[in-house]
């Protein structure tokens, strides 16, 4: 590295400033299927009574539903249908 660069990183006037710096999602979830899983994440929540034990639910993997119940809950309306009577199940 030459003393030039070394100056240059030395000087903050030199280094590049992002004064708005915005994430863009690479994946939209589309509007029905973020409908689906903002109710199946209510129900569950009024359900199970805990914060902690529906989150625990919807992201564990359940062998016996084939997959994470929130997002089969997500992709179709008889996934939500089949979570929504898993959690009745349990509850």
């Amino acid at each position: 590295m030459s003393s030039q660069d070394e100056t240059a990183n030395d000087n903050p006037a030199a280094k590049p400033v992002h004064s708005h710096w915005q994430r863009k999602s690479k994946f939209k979830l589309p509007a029905d299927a973020a409908a689906r899983q903002g109710s199946i994440t209510r129900l569950a929540f009024e359900r199970f009574g805990s914060r902690d034990a529906a989150i625990s639910y919807l992201n564990s993997h359940c062998a016996k539903l084939g997959g994470r119940p929130l997002d089969i809950a997500t992709a179709t309306k008889e996934g939500w249908q089949a979570i929504e009577f898993d959690i009745a199940a349990l509850s």
